[in-house]
C-alpha cells in the first residue's frame, strides 16, 4: 500500500512511471513515493500509465507528463525549492526541449542552487537568450519577455548579493579575488544582456552602475600570515586599460539614468576649453613652482627701482591665482597651503611696495 493509504481511503490501481511496478494510490493526492523504487511520482501520471496498459492502447508520448511536471515545478519554484524545481524543469526539457518557461527557469534554478564558488551566469544568460528566441514570434511576446526579464533580473540580483556577502564576510586571498572579479564581469554581462529587452530599465541600470563601481574599486586581499597569527594584506588594482574602459561605460550608464549629466559635462568642457593651453605635464609642475618662487624673490629684490611695475605685476598674480582655479591648481599642484601662503606673501609685498612708493 502506498504512503497515503488508509482504511477509509479509496485507492485506485496505478503503475509507477519509473520502475513499472503495480501500486495503489490515493487519487486525491498529487504526489507519492513508489513502494518499490522509492522515487517521487506524480499520481495522475501513474494512473494514466496504468489505464493505457490495461486498455492495450499506445501511450501518447509526453502526455500527461509535461502538464503534471509543469504544475509540480511551478509549485516548487514559487516556494523557492530550487533543487526540486531544477529536477522538474530538467524532466520537462527532456520531453520538450522547446518549452520556453522550463528552459528559462532551468537556468535560473541551476544558478541559484550553486554557491558563490560554483555558480556560473552562463547558464542564466544562455537560458534567457534561448527562451527569448522561442517566444519572439508569439502574440503575447511583450508580456512574456517582461516576465522573463523580471525573473532573470531577480536571479542576477540574488547572485550579486551572495557574491558581495562572501567577499565582505571572509578574508579573501588573491585567487578568490580574481574569481570574484571574473564573476562580477559575468553578472555585468547578464544585466547588459537583459537590458535591451525591457522598457523598465531603471533598476537594471542601477545594478549595472553598482557592479561597475565594484569592478573599478581597489580591493584588499590577504597575502599571508605570520606565526603570531597576524595577516598581511595587499591592494588589488584593476589594470589601467580595463579601468579606463569601465569608467567610460560607467559614465555612459550614469548618463542614461540621468541625461542632465551629459549636458553638465559638455558645459564643463566648454568652460575649460579656453584654459586647456595652461595645462602642463605633471613632471613639469615642480619645475614651474621653483621658477615661480625665483620670480617672487626677484620681485622682492627689484621693487625699489620699479615700484609701480612691481605692484602691477603682483596685483595681476594675486588676481590670477584667486580667479583661475585651473591655473592655480597647476601652479601649486593642488597644495592649498602653498597657494594660501603665496597669496599672503604677494599681498604683503604689494602693500609694502605701495607704501614705499607713497
Amino acid at each position: 500500500m502506498g504512503e497515503n493509504g488508509g482504511k477509509n481511503m479509496k485507492l485506485v490501481a496505478a503503475k509507477c512511471p519509473n520502475c513499472g511496478s503495480s501500486i495503489e494510490v490515493d487519487p486525491n493526492n498529487e504526489t507519492m513515493k513508489c513502494d518499490y523504487c522509492r522515487s517521487a511520482i506524480l499520481i495522475d501520471e501513474a494512473i494514466a500509465k496504468y489505464k493505457i496498459e490495461i486498455s492495450g492502447e499506445v501511450e501518447i508520448k509526453n502526455i500527461p507528463k509535461i502538464e503534471n511536471y509543469l504544475k509540480l515545478a511551478e509549485r516548487n519554484y514559487s516556494n523557492k525549492d530550487y533543487e526540486n524545481a531544477y529536477e522538474d524543469y530538467r524532466k520537462i526539457l527532456e520531453l520538450d526541449s522547446s518549452n520556453a518557461i522550463a528552459l528559462l527557469r532551468y537556468g535560473i534554478c541551476k544558478t541559484l542552487l550553486n554557491n558563490y564558488i560554483d555558480f556560473s551566469m552562463e547558464y542564466l544568460i544562455n537560458s534567457f537568450k534561448e527562451a527569448q528566441s522561442i517566444i519572439k514570434n508569439k502574440d503575447n511576446y511583450k508580456t512574456d519577455i517582461e516576465q522573463f526579464v523580471l525573473e532573470t533580473s531577480y536571479a542576477t540580483d540574488e547572485s550579486l548579493s551572495a557574491l558581495r556577502k562572501y567577499y565582505n564576510t571572509y578574508i579573501i586571498n588573491n585567487d578568490d579575488l580574481l574569481n570574484i572579479q571574473k564573476k562580477l564581469f559575468s553578472i555585468l554581462l547578464c544585466y547588459e544582456t537583459i537590458l535591451e529587452f525591457t522598457d523598465n530599465k531603471t533598476h537594471i541600470i542601477e545594478q549595472i552602475i553598482s557592479v561597475l563601481k565594484d569592478l573599478i574599486k581597489d580591493k584588499s586581499y590577504k597575502t599571508g600570515s605570520s606565526r603570531e597569527g597576524e595577516n598581511f594584506y595587499d591592494i588589488y588594482k584593476i589594470n589601467n586599460d580595463d579601468k579606463f574602459n569601465l569608467s567610460k561605460k560607467l559614465n555612459y550608464y550614469e548618463s542614461m539614468l540621468n541625461p542632465s549629466l551629459i549636458e553638465e559635462k559638455e558645459e564643463g568642457l566648454k568652460q575649460n576649453s579656453k584654459l586647456s593651453k595652461f595645462k602642463f605635464p605633471k613632471q613639469n609642475v615642480k619645475i614651474l613652482i621653483i621658477l615661480i618662487d625665483i620670480f617672487l624673490w626677484i620681485l622682492i629684490i627689484g621693487f625699489i627701482s620699479t615700484l609701480f611695475l612691481v605692484s602691477s605685476l603682483i596685483t595681476f598674480l594675486i588676481f590670477l591665482i584667486i580667479t583661475y582655479d585651473n591655473i592655480s591648481n597647476i601652479l601649486f599642484n593642488d597644495d592649498s597651503d602653498k597657494k594660501k601662503n603665496c597669496i599672503i606673501i604677494l599681498i604683503v609685498i604689494l602693500f609694502f611696495t605701495i607704501g614705499v612708493g607713497i
